[in-house]
Parts: structure tokens; C-alpha cells; sequence
């Protein structure tokens, strides 16, 4: 990443970031530009303090201490929402998992590889898998297209929500009708579609194993 006014960087590729999409900004002001990499699809949320690449990646790592697996150990799983997913390419800046707990990054299977190379980790095993996660991002996905605010019955489920004057409680309402309403017809066709997905390797989730590079190559 350059400093504003540069020509933005993948940290990935290092290729050019392109302007994309906004998306709302939380706090009420202005909307939060959003940038892409033509080359590994990454996406990266703007902001004004610069991206932390290991915290990224870190979120993403499970926690597993009680592995029995003893070809696994010194190996590290991760289970990171796929950019090139079939629910991303559908949303685009609607896409649910899109800044979802705080991240700044939209990582693709490519992005993703080349990030965790640059810091020492070298990618044994890259999987589509089918999780329930997958079934509800591309669920709310396809429910943005139907609601004025984004990810609304996600929000609403975790009582996130606190509508405040007639605008905003006549929004809530709306939202809420239309997602009961659509929700009858996208829970289905959602999970036909994540199912699909995963079988041609576009699915929603990627779980990627790493090990040391050194642990495979001591030059």
C-alpha cells in the first residue's frame, strides 16, 4: 500500500489496486471506498490507518491445540472467506463476508497463498469445504439485493440494531418484511447455489494448511 495520493499496491502481488465499489461507513459519514487487484482479485477497505497484513491473516487461523495428528504438527489451518467465491462474484461490494469483524482485506486462493508466503509459510493443502458458513454468507448476499441496509438480518439477529425516529424504525421495518418474505425462496436456492459452488471450487469458505517454510526447504 502507497501513502494517499500514490498509486495504490496489491500487498499481495504488487500489482495496481483499481478503484471498485463503496460500501456504508458504520460511523455515518462519508461511504468507505473499496479498491481490487485485477490480477488476484484481492480487495482491500479503505481506511486511514494502514493494513496490518499478519493481524489479517491471523484472524483467520483455527484454533486446534488438541490435534491428534502428528504428520500435521508445526502446521497451521486456516479458514478464510473466498473473494472468489461464488457469493462474491455475485454480490460484489454486497457481499456479506465483506469487513466482517473489522478485517481489511477480501483475500482470493492466490492473494491468499502469496500473503502467507511473504511471511515464511509455505501452502501444503488449499480445500473448498462445505460449512454451515458458507450456506448463511451467501444467503445474506443474495438478501442485500432486497434490503436497504446491508447484512440487515445478520445485524438483527445479533441485536445490533437500535432504530432511532420514525426514518429509521420505518427502514427496520421494511428490512425486516422483506427478509422474512425473501428468505422463504433464497434459503433454498442460497444453499443450492453454495453446494454448486464448492463442487466447481468456487465456495464461499477456503481452508488453507501451511507449515515453515524451512520445514520443507532448510536453504
Amino acid at each position: 500500500m502507497t501513502e494517499p495520493g500514490g498509486v495504490a499496491e496489491c500487498p499481495a502481488c504488487n500489482d495496481e489496486l483499481r478503484a471498485w465499489v463503496t460500501t456504508p461507513n458504520p460511523s455515518g459519514g462519508a461511504d468507505i471506498p473499496i479498491e481490487r487487484c485485477d490480477r488476484c482479485r484481492l480487495a482491500a477497505i479503505g481506511g486511514t490507518d494502514p493494513i496490518e497484513i499478519g493481524l489479517e491473516l491471523d484472524r483467520y487461523i483455527l484454533d486446534e491445540p488438541d490435534r491428534a495428528d502428528d504428520s500435521a504438527a508445526g502446521r497451521t489451518r486456516y479458514l478464510i472467506p473466498n473473494r472468489a467465491g461464488l457469493a462474491a462474484t455475485i454480490g460484489g461490494g454486497a457481499w456479506s463476508q465483506l469487513g466482517t469483524d473489522g478485517s481489511r482485506l477480501g483475500l482470493t486462493p492466490m492473494a491468499a497463498r502469496l500473503l502467507l508466503e511473504r511471511r515464511g509459510e509455505v501452502v501444503c493443502s488449499l480445500r473448498w469445504p462445505i460449512a454451515a458458513g458458507n450456506h448463511r454468507a451467501i444467503w445474506q448476499t443474495l438478501l442485500n439485493g432486497f434490503t436497504l441496509r446491508l447484512n440487515f438480518a445478520r445485524s438483527a439477529l445479533a441485536g445490533t440494531i437500535h432504530p432511532m425516529g420514525r426514518r429509521e424504525v420505518a427502514a427496520f421495518a421494511v428490512d425486516a418484511i422483506a427478509s422474512a418474505l425473501a428468505a422463504l425462496l433464497l434459503v433454498p436456492l442460497g444453499s443450492l447455489l453454495e453446494l454448486v459452488a464448492v463442487l466447481v471450487r468456487r465456495g464461499g469458505l477456503i481452508a488453507i494448511e501451511t507449515e515453515p517454510k524451512t520445514a520443507i526447504d532448510p536453504d
